[in-house]
């Protein structure tokens, strides 16, 4: 299979993504487990973590699980699709008492080479979809070689492949994250800075997949999930800006310019969606 690399980092409407990393992660030596844990849409639901590691107490709300599922298959089908086909194990967590989030790619020794998410599950199925989209979206990157892996022993998502890129990871771009005050994480100070353009990247598709989720979730029912409006505006407003540095300051082969065109092409399908999306619900509500 010819993969095309711009139609593999969001979902597609005909699966495409999902035959082109099915391919990927038989290539990387993944094979498919069965096990004797719960599963939401097919995916397990489990922790290797006890609750002192996870930092968060593991959240197996059945209820909880099967309103995602449910809701998730009506607002954001082909979203939900890719999620279902390529995360292999769901680690469900509470929300902190704050309500801050948290979600993380996972790599466990019983389960190599699967792609695990981390993601909150409380009584609103868009934080948790939001979250396992963005850290599937994480995966993706990952199976490409954004980053040098994920595995018990290694996290990492700063390192380029010169497979799809060239610039080196001393190299700081613009993040749609940490280059902003408000959002600039605690690994960098929490101060505005850039990011090598590996991170750059994870970072703005992560958060692209975030704000389509919300923005969807209100299309689909805007009554009840109004208020995510903001979120998707929030993350939309810096698509622009970021886009430009990232198409500007990357250095690409052939493989990775095909990959900058699909998140160009994304950004841009999102971006004509909201606008419609709000007002149409302008003169609705």
């Amino acid at each position: 299979m010819t993969i095309d690399y711009s139609r593999i980092i969001n979902a597609q409407t005909d699966g495409y993504d999902i035959q082109a990393y099915q391919q990927i992660k038989a290539e990387k030596g993944f094979v498919k487990k069965q096990f004797p844990f719960k599963k939401m849409a097919g995916m397990y639901v489990h922790t290797w973590k006890s609750t002192e590691e996870m930092g968060a107490p593991f959240n197996d709300n059945d209820i909880q699980l099967r309103r995602v599922e449910q809701e998730a298959e009506r607002a954001v089908p082909v979203i939900w699709n890719t999620i279902k086909s390529l995360v292999d194990v769901y680690m469900p967590i509470h929300l902190d008492t704050d309500g801050n989030e948290y979600s993380c790619q996972h790599a466990s020794r019983e389960y190599p080479n699967s792609w695990i998410v981390m993601a909150p599950l409380c009584d609103d199925p868009v934080i948790t979809v939001r979250n396992m989209y963005h850290e599937m979206i994480h995966w993706k990157f990952t199976a490409l070689g954004f980053g040098k892996g994920v595995s018990p022993e290694v996290f990492d998502m700063l390192h380029t492949t010169d497979e799809f890129v060239l610039n080196p990871v001393s190299e700081l771009h613009h993040s749609i994250v940490n280059s902003y005050p408000d959002t600039a994480q605690p690994s960098v100070g929490g101060k505005p800075t850039g990011r090598p353009i590996s991170a750059s990247l994870h970072a703005l598709g992560s958060f692209l997949g975030e704000a389509e989720v919300a923005m969807k979730f209100v299309q689909y029912n805007p009554q009840k999930y109004y208020s995510w409006l903001g979120y998707a505006k929030k993350w939309g407003d810096r698509l622009d800006e970021s886009l430009e540095a990232i198409m500007m300051g990357t250095k690409t082969t052939a493989k990775g310019a095909q990959l900058l065109l699909g998140l160009y092409r994304w950004t841009k399908d999102y971006q004509e969606e909201y606008n419609d999306t709000l007002k149409t619900l302008s003169k609705l509500m």
